[in-house]
């Protein structure tokens, strides 16, 4: 069986503020899985201010102004023809961001190609863009990046693992009542506090029926007794094969890429599921 419950998104509450405070841009920081893009989008949707995502790809940052590219591609026009010169265009579209006053969000901004940070830190010194950037713990920004963030005076946003109060708050959300104590510590122990490993440690307990609902609690015990099994659980949802595999591999290797195009690649049904499991996002 598997379940189709889906996962309750909570906010942190002052994180969320000194995004939202931070008007010459910010940098977001914290371990891989904890949480950080889904703050900042939270923090920029409450605040009102439309926000385009721009992302750094490993596989991607020798490549110049991949990222930028990529997210241009995403949100064009398929009938408007794009200026041949790349930069020109890539200025232009950036001006435009400006004037409808969005932000730009930038995942895993330590994995950005050169040429994207560079024209980003362009853009916000000259024309005044708005960047908030995410980077894991222990990273380093592109020179650009790190020069403007000095010269803005971002401030650093870390965005800790969940205590024991914060994963029983969500928790609780995802399944309609709360968990019986023992088991929420036992999940604290397990995930080490990260959301992506808490998640996936409840939500493969409920499918084994190892955690399941008596009366007015959620009980029982994960299916893994280990930090390291509960990290392979993540692992445990990537398809084995098929339309589903192709789309991953394909994402991996392109980064973001116009749906109209995945649409070639999988059946709707199979980029819905995989949306549904938190592994594509739309």
């Amino acid at each position: 069986m598997t379940t189709t419950l889906a996962w309750a998104l909570t906010e942190r509450a002052a994180v969320s503020r000194r995004i939202r405070d931070a008007h010459q841009g910010c940098l977001v920081v914290g371990a891989s899985g904890v949480g950080k893009s889904t703050v900042v989008r939270q923090a920029l949707t409450t605040a009102g201010r439309p926000f385009v995502v721009v992302h750094g790809f490993e596989g991607l940052a020798a490549v110049p102004f991949a990222a930028l590219n990529g997210a241009l591609t995403e949100r064009a026009d398929p009938d408007d023809p794009l200026d041949a010169d790349v930069v020109r265009r890539l200025r232009g579209w950036l001006r435009e961001l400006v004037a409808t006053d969005h932000a730009v969000v930038i995942d895993d901004a330590d994995l950005l190609d050169p040429p994207s940070a560079g024209l980003l830190s362009y853009a916000a010194q000259t024309e005044g863009l708005v960047l908030v950037a995410t980077m894991r713990t222990g990273h380093q920004l592109p020179a650009d990046l790190e020069r403007l963030a000095l010269h803005r005076s971002w401030p650093t946003v870390a965005v800790d693992p969940w205590g024991l109060a914060d994963l029983s708050a969500a928790a609780e959300a995802t399944l309609g009542a709360p968990l019986d104590p023992a088991l929420a510590t036992e999940l604290l122990e397990l995930s080490a506090g990260v959301p992506l490993l808490v998640r996936e440690l409840v939500l493969d307990g409920v499918d084994a029926g190892r955690i399941h609902r008596d009366r007015d609690r959620w009980t029982g015990s994960p299916s893994v007794s280990s930090p390291e099994a509960a990290a392979r659980l993540v692992g445990r949802r990537l398809p084995s094969g098929g339309p589903a595999l192709v789309v991953l591999q394909t994402l991996a290797l392109t980064g973001q890429i116009r749906l109209t195009l995945l649409d070639r690649l999988a059946p709707q049904g199979v980029l819905v599921e995989l949306d549904a499991q938190g592994l594509l996002d739309f």
